[in-house]
């Protein structure tokens, strides 16, 4: 997936808000939801279903394929940490997470197999604490994994995203072009802010549906690059 569709200056902010609304599309009829970092901590994840969390993480820089790794590694290394901690554990219930099969750590890409490696083992030691206190990790299942998720593994949600960026922008323009030709009284001007509250209505209906696989990703996937040419001018 080209996340350039989404502007030159990705950054941990900008991806963690993107992978919010792909898991919101995506999960929204699984009871997705999110949550917020506040003082007290995210306790290791960004966000939750009726049986998976998820975490994401965008490394901001230049790095080699031993860096990437370490850099995941440690990342998956902390928030898993804070997935089976005692004093995160009933902050966790207390937020409604149980019934966990699947902690995902979200990244754009990876590049080493070593960081699946290291995902199972972490989710063995997850199992382990589980077995020495049921009750207290009531909400982790016997058959917990965790996957690393990847930009890809979004492709549906991320270009329903980058087609209504698309339509907004138009939409935007064309109103602008409306208010300088014939002002705000007029019935032309009207009718456009009409429409574009209908699109946001519109894009907000089909954020609650949960997508069907795309078949023919080669036809679609030039249908994005216009899209993106369309947000980036």
């Amino acid at each position: 997936m080209n996340l350039s569709f989404f502007g030159d200056n990705m950054d941990g902010e900008k991806w963690e808000e993107l992978c919010d609304s792909s898991y919101r599309i995506r999960y929204q009829e699984d009871g997705y939801q999110k949550v917020p970092a506040t003082a007290n901590g995210d306790a290791g994840i960004e966000g939750f279903t009726n049986n998976l969390v998820y975490q994401c993480y965008y490394p901001e820089g230049e790095y080699s394929d031993q860096q990437w790794y370490a850099k995941l590694r440690d990342k998956l290394t902390k928030d898993i940490g804070k997935f089976v901690d005692e004093e995160y554990a009933g902050k966790l219930k207390s937020l409604g997470v149980r019934n966990i099969s699947e902690w995902h750590l979200v990244v754009p890409s990876y590049r080493d197999k070593r960081i699946i490696e290291h995902a199972n083992a972490k989710a063995e030691m997850a199992l382990e604490k589980k077995k020495k206190d049921p009750e207290l990790y009531s909400y982790i299942r016997d058959d917990f994994v965790i996957r690393i998720k990847v930009a890809d593994d979004f492709k549906t949600e991320m270009s329903q995203l980058i087609r209504n960026s698309c339509l907004d922008i138009k939409l935007n323009s064309a109103i602008k072009s409306a208010h300088f030709i014939f002002g705000k009284s007029t019935r032309i001007y009207k009718t456009m802010v009409k429409l574009q509250l209908a699109a946001n209505a519109i894009a907000k209906s089909r954020s609650q549906i949960k997508p069907k696989p795309v078949k023919g990703f080669v036809y679609q996937h030039n249908s994005y690059l216009f899209y993106g040419r369309c947000v980036k001018v």
